[in-house]
Formats: C-alpha cells, sequence, structure tokens
C-alpha cells in the first residue's frame, strides 16, 4: 500500500509542477505581442514628445489625443512601467516585481528596442 502512495505522490508532485510551469505567461509570443503593444504606445509617447518637447509625465496624458486606450501586456503582471525621466528621456516596461525572478521588458528612448531582463 505504501508503495502504491509514494507512487501516487511523485505522480501529484509531477502534475503540480507541470501546471506551475504551464502557467507561466512568460511565452515567446505573450512577449512579442506585449512587445507589440508597448510599440504602439512609444509611437505615441514619441508623436506627444514632438508636439509638446517633452515627454509625457505618465501615460494618461496620451489619451485621447494620441491613443484612444492602452492595451495591457499579456506578459509578466499585465501592468506597464513607465517613468518620464524629466530632462529628456523615458523608461516603459512590464514584468513583474521581481521578487520571485520574473523577467523584466523594457524599452526607453535611448535603446533601439526591447531587452528582456531576467536579473
Amino acid at each position: 500500500m505504501s508503495l502504491t502512495f509514494g507512487k501516487f505522490r511523485i505522480i501529484a508532485a509531477l502534475l503540480l509542477v507541470a501546471v506551475i510551469l504551464g502557467c507561466s505567461n512568460w511565452t515567446k509570443e505573450n512577449i512579442a505581442e506585449s512587445q507589440r503593444r508597448g510599440d504602439v504606445i512609444v509611437a505615441a509617447i514619441e508623436k506627444f514628445h514632438a508636439d509638446n518637447k517633452q515627454y509625457p509625465p505618465t501615460l494618461d496624458q496620451l489619451l485621447p489625443k494620441y491613443l484612444s486606450k492602452i492595451d495591457p501586456p499579456i506578459a509578466g503582471n499585465g501592468k506597464w512601467i513607465y517613468t518620464d525621466n524629466g530632462g529628456g528621456g523615458y523608461f516603459l516596461g512590464f514584468g513583474g516585481d521581481n521578487r520571485d525572478g520574473d523577467p523584466l521588458s523594457y524599452r526607453a528612448n535611448t535603446l533601439n528596442g526591447w531587452v528582456i531582463d531576467t536579473r
């Protein structure tokens, strides 16, 4: 009986690991779609900058003139991280809080594309 119970525990543990790993939304497709959504936001940020000679203090400043809505990223925690660096730059990213090792993907006006930081 204990051998059967031991096999059950092993199978249950393997299934739990498979479910946890399968729930990760950091798939290649989700990252690519989140970055595509971010590119739309970046284009609006740059239009705002061209019109106002400064970057928007918040993403909400892009609504409704530059964007009708801001689609959230589907990878990570589903929230955009945006910072106006004050003088001449911005940071836009998505991801987790990194306490549990979540990757963070970001871009800035000084970068030529997206970076994935797995820390």
